[in-house]
C-alpha cells in the first residue's frame, strides 16, 4: 500500500484529542465516522477518558495497538 493509498484509503485511523460530545469539533470525526460506514478501525487518544461510545480510549499515541495510516489532530494551540 502506498502513501497515498494510506492517505486516501485508511485501513485505520487515530483522531488524537477525541470527545465523546459529537456536538463538538472534536467528536465529529467519529460519528461521521460511523455513520458513513468507514469499515477500518477507529481509535479514540485521549488521556482524560477511558472510552469514547463503545471504543476504547488510549491515553497516547504510543499505546495504539497499531500505527495508523492516519491521524487526525484535533488538540487547542495552548
Amino acid at each position: 500500500m502506498t502513501t497515498l493509498d494510506r492517505l486516501f484509503s485508511p485501513r485505520s485511523i487515530a483522531v488524537i484529542g477525541a470527545s465523546a460530545d459529537a456536538t463538538k469539533l472534536t467528536g465529529r470525526p467519529i460519528a461521521y465516522l460511523e455513520k458513513h460506514g468507514y469499515a477500518g478501525a477507529i481509535y479514540p487518544v485521549n488521556p482524560r477518558a477511558e472510552t469514547i461510545g463503545s471504543r476504547r480510549c488510549y491515553p497516547d499515541v504510543a499505546a495504539l495497538p497499531e500505527v495508523p495510516d492516519v491521524g487526525l489532530v484535533l488538540l487547542g494551540a495552548e
